[in-house]
């Protein structure tokens, strides 16, 4: 008998979803099968029903004809359980529950060892910019800017008037851009026609109006600035790191257990498959 609505068993009161002999689906078991169940819609949750009802059906016969006793599924499981363990084993010897410390020093002195690893693909532009809502407050900027007021005085002198502060939408002291990522075409184009001597530029896109300065530019087949690729260096620090600590974790394993390997047996099953 099998049951697609909610019920409840009567003998432990637990409701469920659905029912094939005495494989029960209970709502949390739903829940934890669906990673989108707080949202999901009624024929995710009837399809994810359906396709339990179906393996339950299946695993029923399965018992029936006595296959889940079989040694290729036990010997399955063994393997299953072996690996579940192992994965727990490194998770917790290797990853551990906080992230190894990174240094400075320890970045820089990777990236120092590999910098034939990080020759840009593509121009990159550092640039520093403040977005605004309207073109009066972005004009007013670079205005003072032309002047020959630097730019952190100039966002100092204009930070106490609200209207010019609401005008803001984004700003960044320092920002690398590159044209496969750049939000803005009009943006790229106006960077890579300038120069770091220049004045910074007005350029306007969907999102306001940018006042834009290049500080740098690196050309493509150039090794990456360590600014510009810290993020992703501390990244192959901490990969590097954890190679590291997997390694010892099996020199430490090969100490404490005894372990025999014996190439020579490999012979006996060449001979066997030449014999097939």
């Amino acid at each position: 008998m099998v049951s697609a609505c909610s019920c409840v068993r009567k003998s432990e009161r637990v409701t469920f979803i659905a029912r094939v002999n005495n494989q029960y689906l209970t709502p949390e078991k739903v829940k934890a099968g669906l990673d989108t169940a707080a949202h999901a819609t009624n024929p995710q949750v009837r399809d994810f029903v359906t396709q339990w009802v179906n393996s339950a059906l299946l695993y029923e016969e399965a018992k029936a004809q006595g296959l889940d006793r079989s040694a290729q599924v036990n010997e399955t499981l063994e393997e299953m359980k072996k690996q579940l363990a192992v994965n727990r084993l490194i998770e917790t010897e290797v990853y551990g529950d906080q992230q190894p410390t990174i240094t400075d020093e320890e970045v820089e002195a990777y990236y120092d060892q590999h910098k034939d690893g990080y020759l840009l693909a593509e121009d990159l532009a550092k640039i520093r910019f403040v977005l605004f809502a309207n073109r009066d407050a972005a004009s007013r900027f670079r205005g003072l800017l032309v002047r020959g007021k630097s730019w952190d005085e100039t966002m100092r002198s204009l930070s106490g008037d609200s209207s010019f502060s609401a005008a803001i939408i984004e700003r960044a002291d320092s920002q690398y851009i590159k044209r496969s990522t750049v939000r803005s075409m009009e943006l790229w184009k106006t960077v890579t026609q300038s120069r770091v001597s220049d004045l910074p530029q007005i350029v306007k896109d969907d999102a306001g109006y940018f006042v834009v300065s290049l500080l740098q530019m690196q050309r493509a087949g150039e090794v990456a600035e360590l600014p510009s690729v810290a993020a992703e260096t501390r990244d192959r620090v901490l990969v590097e790191k954890r190679q590291r600590a997997f390694s010892e974790l099996l020199e430490r394993l090969k100490k404490k257990y005894a372990v025999q390997v014996n190439l020579a047996a490999l012979e006996t099953v060449d001979t066997m498959n030449a014999k097939r």
